[in-house]
């Protein structure tokens, strides 16, 4: 592979703006200075004003506007300041995403994502077609390095509740530790915004729907897989359904200005702000789209997957009960 791509890779958090020039298929690291953007598929430099590059950046206009819903949404932001940088590997994850958009659901081709998996520079999550099962686990989903290092970034471990969880980021390194409770889940690199008490816009509740799934992280359920190694594991990563299940049931007896519930049709998450007002759920209010606030399962079901992790141990417990397919390159029937 060329050294373009590798110097992309050797930074760990991208603009959006940088990450679209990418996933349009150029480097941008020589547009300040020189005027020119690198074609990645053959390291072809094309100057400002050129045909070429006016379509380039067209294509990396309608990127970047993608990435922004995407992350506005996950993030709970209403704007993305240009200075803001995110996790490159996270940015790679959406743009392989099938769902990256939720208005248009086309994905990016990232065709140098494989190539990057099996060299180390992406976590295998984000790839796992890319590995074998024996490669997988001899290497863990989230290990990887920086084209200029040899140094290992991992989960970063820190003691929760009696078991070794947390988020992925450089500065950590791989720590081995185990507890008797092995997490199926863990929190990933992304969590919402912080909003005030006050606010009642469309995210406020973000952080709330996050912190009811992530107590699920320490749950033992009754049923238990046969995972090599593990005593005693937790539950796996909810889905869409059963996360909001779980944030309904949660409200009720937490949140005091909110009403959430499943919706009449469809089975949405929906919440309103009460504002002092008591009502059923029959009532208009609901159909005010100015008030009323809602998640498809789809939409939730993204949101699940941008804020938690499937463990190495939550891939093998889907692989015992069948439900993950895609290392083989098929749909995934999981969480």
């Amino acid at each position: 592979m060329n050294k373009s791509i590798e110097e992309l890779l050797d930074k760990g958090d991208w603009k959006l703006g940088f990450a679209a020039w990418i996933f349009a298929g150029y480097s941008p690291l020589k547009k300040q200075k020189s005027g020119v953007i690198v074609r990645l598929a053959d390291e072809e430099e094309i100057p400002f004003g050129s045909f070429e590059y006016r379509e380039a950046e067209k294509a990396k206009n309608k990127i970047k506007e993608r990435l922004a819903v995407r992350v506005m949404a996950s993030r709970g932001l209403d704007f993305i300041a240009a200075r803001d940088r995110f996790s490159r590997n996270w940015l790679i994850d959406i743009a392989i995403s099938s769902t990256i958009d939720e208005s248009e659901g086309h994905d990016i081709d990232v065709w140098w994502a494989q190539w990057a998996c099996k060299k180390h520079y992406l976590p295998a999550y984000i790839v796992p077609s890319a590995l074998s099962l024996d490669e997988l686990k001899k290497r863990s989903s989230f290990t990887w390095h920086k084209p200029s290092s040899d140094l290992t970034f991992a989960p970063r471990e820190y003691s929760l509740s009696g078991y070794y969880v947390g988020t992925y980021d450089e500065s950590a390194q791989v720590d081995t530790a185990r507890e008797e409770m092995m997490p199926l889940f863990m929190e990933g690199s992304v969590k919402p915004a912080e909003h005030s008490n006050d606010d009642q816009s469309k995210y406020a509740l973000f952080q709330f729907f996050y912190n009811v799934i992530a107590k699920q992280i320490s749950v033992v359920p009754e049923k238990q897989a046969e995972i090599g190694g593990v005593k005693k594991h937790g539950l796996p990563r909810p889905t869409a359904a059963f996360a909001r299940d779980l944030i309904v049931d949660a409200a009720k007896h937490t949140l005091n200005d909110w009403y959430i519930r499943k919706s009449n049709y469809g089975g949405e998450l929906e919440w309103i702000y009460r504002n002092g007002e008591e009502f059923g759920s029959d009532d208009k209010q609901w159909n005010d789209v100015s008030r009323c606030h809602a998640l498809t399962m789809n939409a939730l079901a993204q949101r699940i997957r941008d804020w938690f992790n499937k463990t190495d141990e939550g891939l093998a417990y889907d692989e015992f009960f069948g439900l993950n397919t895609t290392v083989f390159g098929k749909g995934d029937k999981s969480s």
